[in-house]
């Protein structure tokens, strides 16, 4: 039978020595996280850069085919809805920029220009209105996880 000493000391760690591996191991962790938040944020950016290169491809070889670029898709419309993705080139017009109608806006551009008034089929010195909508993604021949960014929009 073993008998303790007042020379002998137990084995083991020490507050202390446990507080330095905590904090170490804290430290660790808090720069691993860090890296790790960066590299996602770069994944979500890649996959954005991506998405927009595959839309602005599909629109560019949209207006090759069809000599237009396509209209913009409703923002209402559900996903149940035959329309949902589809665009929406109705006569806007008569609507006031600033106004949305079927879930389309139209706003007025910030340029001045001459261009064909589609409508009238005549040269307008203007500026033009501009259709604002969601990604007509079903004209385009693209799935719908193409036209959103890595966020969601």
């Amino acid at each position: 039978m073993h008998i303790l000493t007042r020379n002998h000391r137990s084995r083991g760690f020490t507050l202390i020595e446990m507080s330095m591996v905590i904090v170490i191991l804290g430290m660790a962790a808090a720069g691993v996280s860090q890296l790790a938040g960066l590299y996602f944020k770069n994944q979500d950016f890649k996959r954005t850069e991506t998405n927009i290169h595959v839309i602005s491809s599909a629109i560019g070889n949209f207006r090759s085919l069809h000599g237009r670029y396509p209209c913009p898709a409703s923002i209402t419309e559900e996903r149940s809805d035959i329309e949902y993705g589809r665009e929406n080139c109705g006569d806007l017009s008569s609507t006031a920029p600033g106004s949305c109608i079927d879930g389309i806006c139209v706003e007025e551009s910030l340029r001045t220009m001459t261009y064909l008034n589609q409508f009238t089929r005549e040269f307008v010195t203007g500026k033009p209105r501009v259709r604002v909508g969601f990604i007509p993604f079903r004209q385009l021949n693209l799935d719908e996880e193409e036209v959103y960014d890595a966020y969601g929009n």
